[in-house]
């Protein structure tokens, strides 16, 4: 019998990810006040985990400081990792890591680049003096000078930061690294403070160049644009991206299908439109609410440790924790479905965080013959100076991803009205694992302590278990409905989903609430029990 005033009400999933810019009560109905190792793609899915490259270290008990992938030749790749006072590249014969380059300054940070028309990577740390390697052969760069930080290739020239005036970009001349154009040609940046880095902005030309790249200052941001470097025909533009905004975490700086996009010097995720302008995109995952932590809490002593990779339609984003001393939390930004919301007026979807493993840096492997993978170095010395393979499992080298998503707060279409709600229907991928709900309302919480032990092995078809569980088999979907202990009445209903599991992911396909219309008046808390 059907109940007076009775509703099924559909709760939207996270499609424009998290937001934690507004109050509880101002969130739209399409973002989630709160998640944490899971994003949306056609539901609510949990990220994965990583497992080591290799049971071999690249340098024992010494973090990860840089990777690389290198190609060259005619179908020839290496991973190349830096650790300690070593560079190494990996042998996939024997699962273990060859020397390159001993000797370095210990922890130094080390820079890769490829430069194809040299066929050969280039590596510098900003102390010795640089070199660069064909696979085979390293030599050294003994034209250009010690103590280069970073290398950029831009049309047919290799620049760097100047190592005496670092607000000077020096280059060679064309195709050639033995010899260096004069300082009287080197390119000056404006303003205060050193040059931070360089980052491409946009394709390369079906040449094969690069034309135009940002670079980043503390406080401001430039654009090159570049057509050509000969001292005496040279034909090249700088323009002030913002002389207000900078960036000193440089590696965070990647071009992605909607611009490009880096963390700022006062923390907030901007995004460099293709046309030379600026948009702040970070605002939903700068925390104006105390119970949650977001970029604005990256520690100073941190600023520059951040890092981010374009992989698999996001923009990834490597943070510190407050107080931490190690990119411990991830931010994740879909470039596929990049918007502004037509209400908030923010951009997304952004997920996060996505917490685990402290990560120094990492390279997608998306050249000729790879399959897209992103190899992660560990940030924490302690932990030892592995290499690992991100989201290829489904736990953190053994350790289980602990997943929440929580909805938005949702007056099932009833503004003002209590409800009471006596059930809840979920519709998930089997997995094995824990499945823990709590329900809040906008001033408080109540937590039903409901927790179900899931198997994908089990069969519930017609048994003990009917009601409770449909399976259509392991893997496939599951829905599962789940009654309170007690009834849960509330105005504006929120509903936290917590998994756990170190051999499933965790996916929501959707997720009704059923109750009854109750009334406007109030009751001692906006959320009671019956």
């Amino acid at each position: 019998m059907a109940l007076r005033n009775g509703f099924t009400h559909p709760y939207t999933l996270a499609k424009s990810g998290v937001d934690f810019w507004h109050a509880l009560k101002d969130i739209p109905k399409e973002n989630s006040p709160f998640t944490k190792n899971c994003y949306y793609r056609d539901g609510i899915i949990q990220r994965l985990g990583m497992a080591k490259l290799t049971s071999n270290q690249v340098a024992t008990s010494k973090a990860i400081t840089a990777l690389h992938r290198f190609y060259y030749g005619t179908n020839s790749k290496q991973l190349i990792a830096a650790a300690g006072t070593v560079v190494k590249t990996y042998n996939t014969g024997t699962s273990d890591w060859d020397n390159i380059q001993t000797g370095l300054t210990d922890g130094a940070q080390v820079t890769f680049q490829t430069w194809g028309p040299k066929d050969a990577v280039y590596i510098a740390n900003g102390n010795e003096q640089s070199y660069k390697w064909n696979g085979t052969i390293k030599t050294q760069l003994t034209a250009l000078p010690s103590g280069i930080r970073q290398f950029l290739p831009l049309l047919d020239r290799m620049l760097w930061i100047d190592t005496t005036d670092p607000s000077f970009i020096r280059y060679t001349t064309a195709y050639d690294d033995t010899v260096v154009e004069s300082a009287q040609n080197a390119l000056k940046v404006p303003g205060p403070g050193r040059i931070e880095g360089m980052a491409y902005h946009g394709l390369k030309t079906d040449t094969g160049f690069a034309t135009r790249c940002v670079i980043a200052k503390a406080d401001s941001m430039w654009l090159l644009t570049a057509n050509d470097l000969t001292p005496a025909s040279i034909d090249a533009r700088l323009d002030v991206i913002s002389p207000l905004v900078g960036c000193v975490a440089w590696r965070t700086i990647q071009f992605t299908p909607i611009g490009t996009i880096f963390l700022s010097s006062d923390k907030q995720v901007y995004l460099i439109t293709f046309d030379g302008g600026l948009i702040a995109i970070g605002s939903n995952i700068f925390s104006n609410r105390p119970e949650v932590n977001g970029i604005e809490d990256i520690p100073s002593s941190g600023n520059a440790l951040p890092w981010a990779v374009y992989h698999n339609g996001f923009y990834k984003l490597f943070i510190p924790a407050a107080s931490g001393t190690y990119n411990t939390v991830q931010f994740w930004l879909d470039c596929t479905r990049f918007h502004q919301h037509p209400r908030s007026g923010l951009y997304g979807p952004w997920y996060g965080p996505m917490m685990g493993q402290a990560l120094s840096h990492g390279v997608v492997q998306n050249g000729s013959g790879d399959d897209g993978a992103l190899m992660v170095g560990e940030a924490n010395a302690s932990t030892g100076g592995y290499v690992y393979q991100a989201d290829s499992t489904n736990a953190d080298d053994g350790t289980a991803i602990n997943m929440i998503y929580q909805t938005n707060y949702d007056d099932a279409d009833r503004k003002d009205y209590f409800k009471i709600y006596r059930q809840f229907d979920a519709e998930f991928a089997s997995v094995d694992g824990t499945l823990t709900t709590s329900f809040y309302d906008t001033p408080g919480v109540f937590s039903d302590g409901s927790s179900v032990t899931l198997s994908s092995s089990a069969v519930y078809w017609d048994d003990a278990y009917w009601d409770e569980f449909w399976w259509s088999g392991a893997g496939e979907p599951t829905r599962y409905q789940f009654v309170p202990t007690e009834k849960i009445i509330a105005r504006n209903l929120s509903i936290s989903l917590s998994y756990s599991s170190t051999t499933d992911q965790f996916k929501l396909y959707s997720l009704n609430a059923q109750g009854q219309v109750r009334s406007k008046l109030p009751f001692a808390g906006a959320i009671a029990r019956e």
